[in-house]
């Protein structure tokens, strides 16, 4: 639905970052931000339709952290994690002072590996094998107040104090695995196959509405030098 009196996000962001590797097994990037948002944009869910409006004050910490590590040339393992406390400030409802800002995830997390073969099929191919794991913390389709929050190390486990499951987006585990076959170094021919969410673990969007089971995809890759 359209919303002519929709305002212009106005935000203050501040970031830290540090990188870190070795010359040829390991990476890490770690970047800090803090963000002060006015009239912050947010699509709401307002029955039969959606509509953006603004969130009047809101402001946060957060965190990026991403590694990966190779060993022996061969099987690479990498890892990524965000946390963000986005949270309400200056409301004139007490109820809704400090509460996390409502539809977006505060912590999610991803890991994987991979290895490499030389020599499968034919002389200078190449097989690369994968797994992919993602992770998702629950969080809410409406503010919930502060003291009613899960315990815990940064609301990271535990429940809320109150019932609120109709509000509740769950946990999400996502587990995919895949390989590709390249027919020489250059990449001529390569064909990819994957089986996304091989455990047909129940995925949802920002507003709770489920997405896609598991699925499987072919893909082949041809190309002209």
């Amino acid at each position: 639905a359209s919303n002519f009196l929709l305002k212009p996000e106005r935000s203050y962001n501040f970031n830290l970052g540090a990188y870190y590797s070795t010359p040829s097994s390991f990476t890490a990037d770690l970047n800090l931000f803090y963000r002060r948002t006015y009239d912050l944009i947010l699509l709401i869910n307002t029955g039969v339709t959606g509509k953006y409006q603004n969130v009047n004050k809101v402001k946060g910490l957060g965190m990026e952290f991403d590694a990966a590590y190779t060993f022996f040339r061969r099987l690479k393992i990498n890892g990524n994690l965000t946390y963000q406390d986005f949270r309400l400030f200056g409301q004139s409802d007490a109820a809704y002072e400090g509460a996390r800002l409502r539809n977006t995830p505060y912590f999610f997390a991803n890991l994987g590996a991979n290895i490499l073969f030389d020599n499968v099929l034919r002389k200078k191919d190449q097989l690369s094998v994968y797994w992919n794991y993602g992770f998702v913390r629950e969080y809410y389709l409406n503010y919930i107040p502060k003291e009613h929050e899960p315990d815990g190390f940064l609301g990271l486990w535990g429940k809320p104090k109150v019932n609120v499951d109709a509000l509740i987006i769950p946990n999400q585990n996502l587990h995919s695995v895949g390989c590709t076959w390249q027919l020489d170094r250059a990449g001529t021919l390569a064909l990819s196959l994957e089986m996304k969410n091989i455990f047909d673990a129940a995925v949802y969007d920002n507003y709770r509405i489920q997405n896609a089971g598991r699925s499987t995809h072919v893909k082949i890759s041809f190309a002209i030098n």
